[in-house]
């Protein structure tokens, strides 16, 4: 039977000896990856299900859905270091299984896949030839010069020569600068400036975050965005901010972009790595009201790739489940996420959670988000607030109350209930519904609640901590304009003026 190797752009894959080859680099594989390997080969651009990948590759072996994410993962990381295809070639479908997304060209014996050379034949190779020259130059007899021409005349041509050879080296010499500046400028244009970052201070589960939105109004696509990093911050652990002043200490840096074309909304992510200074994702994602879940899950898979985690994707699939079910409904909950991060919007939230509400009442993150963030709203405006209003709110939650308390499908559940606790005078209650939340899922509302808590039990250090968790969580001070006026007044004005101070500072320096 004839021998069969493969060509994947520029991979050289050579199936009956467990080998790739790249740029005259082999890497050796085990006998799994390159049976997975050769299966995808053998059906490129073709969606193979997990159970024909089992039938094929393990021979329908019983298996964990883990051992074939994880040699997915381990194929992917390797195909992916030639910098051609981010994603490693090999791509997720949703409730489908995988396909090798690229042409491959089949190999015969007849042309063999290369070999590995090393640098040492190379170099002997070329002096091979530099020797082989001399020689045949010292054969060749020299020219007689006719004692009847003039000598100076006899040499000229030569010294010509020489100089038109001199001539040309120095134009090839210059010419190959001006190519390398010109490329090394068109590379430096393309990557983000790294001028100021400290290659020891980098930290790696630190994220710089940024949204360039050039729409007059994104508030869904900016509620995307921040769901995808609100999976990041809570189910990955790592901490993003869009402060400026923590940029210099990120090690991973996440740009988004918002456009439209043709009518249609996209959101693009760039993954730059400051330790490498490597892209690793720049992709764009288009954005309908049919497929938001899709598209987030989407995005939230191919960030985690380029950030080399591997999760299954049922547990991705667990970032939407507390939100609505109904497209227009979830649409809304992304459009309020989008304009509670846009202060200048934020009482707009009101009605979209209200419309929301309308299409899927039975919520548990609606339900709780309506409650927490109009509780917010009525203690913010100081001059409009009354007990009538606040006792209405608590009145409304109460009927939804026996819904909630059966089985919490959102961590916003606790939030509300131990926020109703506190305007009910019950703080060991809502202690108690609080200490329900991971810590990695602590919000700034969250840490508020636990400020206010500190302050009840006399405790004004935990509370300005918890304060400060929450304005370093938003990054933005307004935020203490809700902090100090929420269930009760706190004297946030030490705070402000430490903040007001530690600026004033910054632009002394500046100065």
């Amino acid at each position: 039977m004839q021998k069969q190797s493969y060509r994947i752009d520029n991979w050289f894959f050579v199936p009956h000896e467990n080998r790739l080859v790249l740029d005259e680099q082999e890497i050796l594989i085990d006998n799994r990856l390159s049976n997975l390997l050769l299966f995808l080969c053998d059906n490129p651009r073709t969606t193979l299900s997990r159970d024909e990948i089992i039938d094929h590759v393990w021979k329908g072996s019983i298996l964990t859905d883990q051992v074939i994410t994880q040699a997915i993962f381990e194929l992917r990381k390797i195909l992916k270091t030639n910098n051609q295809h981010l994603q490693g070639y090999i791509i997720t479908v949703p409730k489908r299984g995988y396909k090798l997304d690229t042409d491959v060209e089949v190999i015969n014996e007849d042309k063999p896949a290369p070999t590995i050379q090393s640098a040492t034949p190379k170099i002997l190779e070329v002096n091979t030839e530099q020797k082989s020259n001399v020689t045949a130059k010292e054969k060749v007899p020299p020219k007689q010069i006719n004692e009847d021409e003039n000598p100076d005349t006899a040499v000229k041509p030569a010294k010509s020569l020489r100089f038109t050879s001199l001539l040309a080296m120095v134009g090839a010499l210059i010419a190959m600068v001006v190519v390398v500046v010109f490329f090394n400028r068109a590379d430096i244009a393309k990557q983000p400036s790294v001028e100021t970052v400290v290659y020891g201070a980098l930290e790696p589960r630190f994220i710089e975050a940024s949204i360039d939105n050039s729409l007059d109004n994104a508030s869904l696509q900016n509620g995307i965005i921040f769901k995808v990093i609100e999976y990041l911050k809570y189910n990955v652990n790592y901490r993003v901010s869009f402060n400026p002043k923590d940029h210099s200490i990120a090690a991973k840096k996440l740009s988004f972009i918002v456009t439209r074309e043709n009518g249609i909304d996209y959101v693009n992510i760039e993954y730059f790595n400051k330790i490498s200074n490597y892209q690793h994702l720049d992709r764009k994602y288009p954005i309908s009201e049919e497929h938001l879940k899709h598209s987030i899950k989407l995005m939230i898979d191919d960030v985690l790739d380029a950030f080399n985690i591997d999760i299954a994707k049922s547990e991705i699939d667990l970032v939407l489940r507390e939100m609505p079910s109904d497209p227009k409904a979830l649409a809304l909950s992304l459009e309020v996420i989008g304009t509670l991060h846009s202060y200048d919007k934020q009482f707009d939230a009101i009605d979209l959670l209200a419309k929301a509400l309308e299409m899927d009442p039975t919520s548990h993150y609606l339900l709780s988000m309506n409650y927490t963030y109009n509780m917010a709203i009525a203690y913010l405006g100081k001059s409009n607030l009354s007990i009538d209003s606040i006792n209405a709110l608590n009145s409304d939650f109460e009927k939804v109350l026996p819904l909630l308390t059966d089985s919490p499908e959102s961590f916003k559940v606790y939030e509300a209930m131990a926020l109703y606790a506190l305007s009910k005078d019950l703080p060991i209650e809502a202690v108690q519904y609080l200490n329900q939340i991971p810590h990695t899922h602590n919000t700034i509302m969250t840490f508020i609640l636990r400020a206010k808590l500190a302050e009840s039990f006399g405790n004004p250090a935990s509370a300005e901590e918890f304060y400060y968790q929450a304005l370093h969580e938003s990054g933005t001070p307004r935020v203490l304009d809700i902090a100090e006026s929420l269930l009760f007044y706190s004297d946030l004005s030490k705070m402000r003026l430490k903040l007001q101070s530690q600026l004033e500072s910054v632009v002394e320096d500046k100065n």
